[in-house]
């Protein structure tokens, strides 16, 4: 039995014997290519999405329409799940979803988080001030130029 993959496959394969234009044809143009970037995009970020272009050899207007397809669909999917993020209890009752650990986890959450808070005054204080900011600001600097200050001393 085919797997949903393999089914996706052989459609492809049948529809570019069948109309060849319609999946792209050939060459660095082909619509094969341009998807393969898509997947290396939604595997890895943009950084897989541009190595992937460069092992299957996508030219440069493949792969500036499926960049942009690969912008919608994720934006749209965001808009998706930002929505359903919203509408948490109607999502959860809509496929009928058990919620009961995650509610339990939730509620042991802000009791605990209560009991810590209470006798962590001075550090919440540290953290509202800005005053970490300083520690953090002094460590990016010093790994940002540690040739210039390690290289005198070696």
């Amino acid at each position: 039995m085919l797997g949903a993959d393999d089914r996706r496959l052989v459609a492809l394969l049948l529809t570019s014997i069948i109309a060849p234009d319609l999946v792209g044809g050939y060459g660095p143009d082909a619509v094969w290519r341009g998807m393969a970037t898509v997947a290396g995009s939604w595997i890895g970020g943009a950084a897989n999405q541009t190595a992937i272009r460069e092992i299957f050899g996508t030219g440069a207007e493949a792969f500036s329409i499926w960049v942009a397809v690969d912008v919608i669909v994720a934006n749209i999917w965001l808009a998706i799940l930002l929505s359903f993020a919203a509408n948490q209890t109607r999502v959860d009752r809509w496929l009928k979803a058990d919620v009961r650990a995650c509610s339990m986890t939730s509620r042991r959450g802000r009791s605990l988080r209560g009991a810590e808070c209470a006798h962590s005054d001075a550090e919440r204080h540290d953290l509202d001030s800005g005053t970490w900011l300083w520690g953090d600001g002094l460590c990016a600097f010093c790994v940002r130029h540690h040739h210039a200050i390690l290289k005198p001393i070696s």
